[in-house]
């Protein structure tokens, strides 16, 4: 079945909360998603989670496959 944009954004909004707020890196937190949910996280979940950190954390920046790394350049 298809997941709704609400519910989408929803959970993407909270991998970036527990991301804050345990400190996590992204896989784990992708891993304990799908385990408590039963379902994976989407793609449009995990961009817009990794995009709103690099716009919320000067200095972050998105690798190719969507998760947030520390930018090497000053």
């Amino acid at each position: 079945p298809a997941v709704s944009r609400k519910e989408e954004r929803r959970a993407a909004a909270f991998l970036l909360y527990q991301r804050d707020l345990l400190d996590s890196p992204f896989p784990e937190l992708y891993d304990a998603y799908e385990r408590d949910n039963g379902a994976p996280v989407s793609a449009f979940s995990i961009n817009g989670s990794a995009q709103a950190r690099s716009c919320a954390w000067p200095g972050v920046s998105i690798s190719s496959i969507g998760l947030p790394r520390a930018s090497t350049s000053a």
